[in-house]
């Protein structure tokens, strides 16, 4: 989905040798859901809105840049 949000081309390869944060991940929003809460932003538009301020943060070739971060190597 990321690489579709920022139409990233690379090739993305884990590297099982690090660890990564908490083992578990439990992601869950019921009890926030039974108080009311309702999302307003779809995560595709919420990821696309995100790289759209990184951009303007960090100008608009930040995203064509060559670089390796946890393993995910690209331009």
């Amino acid at each position: 989905l990321v690489r579709s949000v920022v139409g990233c081309r690379a090739e993305i390869r884990w590297d099982t040798g690090k660890p990564d944060g908490t083992p578990r991940k439990l992601l869950d929003v019921s009890r926030l859901q039974a108080l009311g809460w309702r999302p307003r932003i779809g995560l595709r538009e919420g990821l696309r809105r995100a790289y759209r301020a990184y951009l303007e943060e960090h100008g608009a070739d930040a995203g064509q840049r060559a670089t390796v971060v946890n393993g995910l190597e690209g331009p």
